[in-house]
């Protein structure tokens, strides 16, 4: 199984920031959205256009 941790998220969104296009990036948060809300079970996460946001201007999901 894998093991996602803070640290290997962080460098995830760093690469998907700098290496692709907005369209992946686009759905890579929603997959990551979903990993945290049907996984880990935190539906105290932000609203999904406050998520985008602040993904857009570079702040990590793993803050919120």
């Amino acid at each position: 199984m894998l093991k996602i941790t803070f640290a290997l998220q962080a460098q995830f969104e760093e690469y998907l920031r700098n290496k692709v296009a907005s369209t992946t990036q686009n759905q890579a948060l929603n997959a990551l959205l979903f990993f945290y809300r049907h996984h880990l079970k935190r539906q105290k996460l932000r609203s999904i256009s406050n998520l985008v946001k602040l993904w857009w201007l570079g702040v990590s999901v793993v803050n919120l």
